[in-house]
């Protein structure tokens, strides 16, 4: 980028003064957000007002620059490359095979359908890179399956809106190209450092469901269905070239065959390939996908563009650095600045969108954790759980509110009681990745 930090020299009162101002701003921005007022024009109209407040109107053309140099951009062609991926693989059906194959596979479990959720889930939701359609989606789905066999419907709303938030965290992840580029940090890197914790993800949360179920039998009937191991073989084979697709791209990446963008280019190709072998090609429907794409690109570029220009205002401004000195400061140490950032992250998580959390604290919280010689890699992993964690508390919890959206005869406080026990176990998650970031920082520190 061709901007940076511009602070100030200013005196003890003129920081007081700065970090006024820049407080009734944010309160400012808070009152937008709940408002309903876009994210993105949101930040850009709070970043405008603190600009001519505290500086020179001149300084507005860096905003212009700020959003040329994030459209031109070639590393963030990623996101409409990958989106488009994600479009071609849905709509030629293989995120289907997937589910389906799940549930034949683990139908000898305690359970089975939710677990299968789970993973069907999981890969759906790193297909499309959406948890809310995600929710939507895979709630169509499940929950009237588990209603038909007899399972406790809150588990079923527990596991949907619970497990289509792993979707943000397994690559290619749009949270995690969103952290990469607002902090400089190799997307590449990031997505090796959120498998395995999405892969602990799943498979606590499968564990949880076995729990649940023997604890109490009731919640989930077994449904004996002959399956024979020709039957589950056969399925396997169908879903091969999706996950050998996947495979590929990840692959190539973590070799250094390829960068994120070639590898999303190849990924978005073969994709195509997917969805012109499956019967399914129609004109109106490849319409339909870079319609989708385009659209999603352009929220997501618009909200980050709202996000850097904050950024800007923050970082001339000098505030971040102000409030990373004022928190080392309060001698917390490592582990108590961190218990503190992800205090603050999960009641932001309970009054913002997602996306909205992580434009806001990166700029706050990156340097602040840098100065603690904390690794920023494995803090964006910690900030996506943050956001995936987001997604479950009330009373702005997406994924709660989509699945109500979907099944509107349904009391939202069963879909709330549902989700708390999927809600602690991410906690403890966020708790267990802080203890041992070698579960983050393992893959990316082989990566060629």
């Amino acid at each position: 980028m061709g901007f940076g930090p511009r602070t100030l020299n200013r005196s003890k009162g003129d920081i007081m003064s700065v970090g006024l101002v820049c407080a009734v701003l944010f309160i400012v921005l808070l009152l937008l957000f709940v408002a309903g007022y876009p994210i993105a024009f949101a930040m850009a109209t709070i970043t405008v007002i603190g600009i001519l407040w505290l500086f020179e109107p001149t300084l507005l053309f860096q905003l212009a620059q700020i959003s040329v140099e994030l459209g031109t951009n070639f590393l963030l062609l990623v996101i409409p490359l990958f989106v488009l991926m994600a479009e071609f693989i849905v709509v030629s059906g293989h995120a289907e095979k997937a589910v389906n194959a799940a549930s034949k596979w683990l139908n000898w479990l305690p359970g089975s359908l939710a677990i299968s959720t789970v993973f069907g889930c999981s890969f759906f939701a790193a297909v499309c890179g959406s948890s809310p359609v995600t929710a939507a989606t895979m709630g169509r789905v499940a929950i009237p399956e588990m209603a038909n066999r007899g399972y406790d419907p809150r588990l079923g709303y527990g596991v949907v809106v619970s497990a289509g938030t792993i979707g943000i965290m397994i690559p290619p992840s749009l949270t995690m190209i969103l952290y990469g580029s607002m902090t400089g940090n190799s997307i590449g890197k990031l997505f090796m450092a959120g498998i395995v914790p999405g892969v602990v993800l799943g498979l606590l949360m499968s564990l949880l469901v076995v729990a649940i179920v023997l604890l109490k039998p009731s919640s989930a009937p077994r449904h004996s269905e002959d399956v024979t191991w020709g039957d589950r073989l056969r399925l396997l084979v169908k879903v091969g070239p999706t996950f050998g697709l996947a495979f590929l791209v990840l692959a190539s990446i973590y070799m250094g065959f390829a960068t994120p963008t070639e590898a999303a280019a190849a990924g978005a190709i073969g994709a195509f390939i997917l969805f012109l072998c499956s019967g399914r090609f129609e004109l109106k429907t490849l319409s339909g996908c870079l319609v989708r794409s385009a659209t999603i690109t352009c929220a997501i570029m618009i909200l980050l563009v709202g996000g850097t220009c904050m950024a800007f205002l923050m970082a001339t401004t000098g505030i971040p650095q102000d409030l990373a000195t004022i928190i080392v400061g309060l001698g917390l140490g490592p582990w108590g600045t961190m218990i503190l950032i992800n205090a603050i992250l999960i009641v932001l998580g309970c009054f913002l969108d997602p996306m909205g959390v992580l434009v806001l604290t990166v700029p706050l919280f990156v340097p602040i954790v840098t100065s603690l010689g904390l690794d920023p890699i494995w803090f964006g992993v910690i900030m996506t759980l943050n956001v995936q964690i987001g997604m479950l508390t009330p009373p702005v919890g997406l994924n709660l509110y989509v699945l109500k959206a979907v099944f509107p005869e349904v009391p939202i406080n069963h879909i709330v009681i549902g989700s708390l026990p999927f809600f602690v176990l991410m906690v403890l998650c966020l708790v267990l990745f802080q203890i041992f970031p070698e579960l983050t920082l393992w893959l990316p520190s082989r990566m060629i």
